[in-house]
């Protein structure tokens, strides 16, 4: 059978047998169909060629016919890749390192965006991941003119966005409008009521599109009706005849006076943190997005752990590898426990209370009588009370219903 096989092929094991009585050996070899060729007389025992595969059978029949046998030379096909076996690999080697940055650079492993101020790069990034085109994702399967769309629906302050790839790096361009809040009301096309969001009294109301549904002095609840975005049309100079509505989107300077509850509280102690007690830096690998870290001591893997540094490899220019290094440093914390006497709280109250009426000032509300008292309690001391104030009210709401209620309110 191993006749057709050329001779430089033939895997074949070169065994000497020494006995002068093998024949119990070869009948066992003859029984499991291990072929053998040129087998000759030596000084001291036999030689033989042992034909295939077979080396662990034919020891194990040398055990049984309990003789002993050495293994003189391997030949073949088999036997020379196992003897070149690590010069193979290494021949194989840079074609395997191509093939491998040939698979991750098909995938976005760096993202980069540009023009924004008030969306940050982690909530972009994380929107992202979460629609499976960031960190990771393939790049065939990435829609740009689709990305571009979903950025601008996600986030209403992009105005303008632009996506491209290059490498593996997935770069995204920006415009951001400051005044959206401002262009949302001007140029709304669809038709709206303006509702009320504060309990209270209606100061002034100027109505510039809509039709207003209160008048000042009138009480107000949370959810009322104030503008109607439902304009009657009536038949000439008939002001009881309705022929029509026209929808408007409302638009309106509304001022109620209200009352906001305010409470804030002071512990008698608390627990303040040192975070610089103890640090020691050490490197890390970040690879896949699992990051692994080289302490010299292993306590401090208990610790709190922040990156100081972070650089990624690249290829090129743009084609970014899943690969960072960087440093990374450690700190203890320990609790340190902080007691304030009565007038400190009260100071700290007071001034929680001040800060937080210059904010109500700068939003355009008048604060016209406070009513804010001390409670001394055994954990600490509150500050509450209310503030009677006149604000901006107004909460714009699609008109979704049928024209017939709207008809019916009217």
């Amino acid at each position: 059978m191993t006749e057709s096989i050329p001779r430089f092929l033939r895997n074949k094991l070169i065994i000497y047998i020494e006995s002068d009585t093998p024949e119990r050996f070869l009948n066992l070899c003859a029984k499991n169909e291990i072929e053998i060729y040129h087998l000759r007389k030596t000084r001291n025992g036999y030689r033989g060629d042992f034909c295939g595969l077979c080396e662990a059978k034919v020891r194990s029949l040398a055990k049984k016919a309990e003789i002993s046998i050495q293994i003189e030379k391997r030949t073949g096909l088999f036997y020379r890749i196992l003897q070149y076996r690590l010069r193979v690999a290494f021949i194989l080697m840079p074609f395997m390192m191509l093939i491998y940055l040939y698979c991750i650079t098909r995938s976005i492993w760096n993202v980069s965006i540009e023009g924004n101020y008030h969306i940050t790069r982690d909530q972009i990034v994380s929107y992202l991941n979460e629609n499976s085109c960031g960190y990771g994702a393939v790049i065939k399967d990435i829609d740009l003119e689709g990305l571009e769309f979903m950025l601008r629906d996600q986030f209403e302050q992009i105005i303008w966005v632009n996506a491209l790839v290059e490498g593996t790096c997935l770069k995204i361009q920006i415009k951001e409008n400051d005044t959206i809040g401002n262009l949302a009301n001007e140029e709304n096309e669809f038709a709206s009521d303006i509702l009320a969001t504060r309990d209270g009294t209606l100061v002034s109301i100027v109505v510039r599109a809509g039709v207003p549904l209160h008048k000042p002095g009138d009480t107000i609840t949370r959810g009322e009706k104030l503008v109607s975005g439902c304009i009657p049309i009536y038949n000439n100079s008939d002001t009881t005849d309705i022929v029509d509505y026209q929808l408007v989107a409302s638009d309106a300077d509304i001022k109620i006076l209200t009352e906001i509850t305010c409470l804030w509280y002071e512990p008698k102690s608390y627990t303040e943190w040192d975070a610089y007690s103890f640090e020691e830096n050490a490197m890390y690998f970040r690879i896949f997005g699992q990051i692994y870290s080289f302490w010299q001591n292993e306590r401090i893997r208990e610790r709190n752990c922040q990156i100081v540094d972070c650089y990624q490899l690249s290829i090129l220019n743009d084609y970014y590898l899943p690969i960072c290094y960087g440093q990374m440093k450690t700190f203890l914390m320990n609790p340190m426990e902080i007691f304030r006497d009565e007038s400190t709280r009260n100071s700290l109250l007071t001034e929680k209370l001040e800060l937080y009426k210059s904010m109500l000032r700068a939003q355009g509300i008048i604060i016209l009588q406070e009513n804010m008292h001390f409670l001394e309690q055994s954990d600490g001391t509150y500050l509450m009370g209310t503030l009677k104030i006149i604000a901006s009210d107004g909460e714009e709401r699609m008109i979704e219903r049928d024209w017939n209620e709207q008809r019916n309110e009217l």
